[in-house]
């Protein structure tokens, strides 16, 4: 899958894509700053991006999902 698939793909089966561990959340976080950092020159959406943040979130779920811990 590709990074702009990976950034229309529904919450639903992203999250079980994350919890079968066939995605990684960082991966799908990567994806997604990425896009936003293409787009935003051209859409000027954000006022403020905290991707450090984002990708800080990203790892603590797939830390979770690598010690079967569930995300809800």
């Amino acid at each position: 899958m590709n990074n702009e698939d990976l950034c229309f793909l529904p919450a639903v089966q992203a999250a079980q894509m994350i919890r079968s561990k066939d995605l990684s959340p960082v991966e799908l976080m990567r994806a997604v700053l990425e896009r936003i950092e293409a787009l935003e020159p051209k859409i000027n959406a954000f006022s403020h991006l905290a991707a450090d943040q984002a990708m800080q979130g990203a790892e603590a779920a797939e830390a979770a999902v690598a010690s079967g811990d569930d995300l809800g």
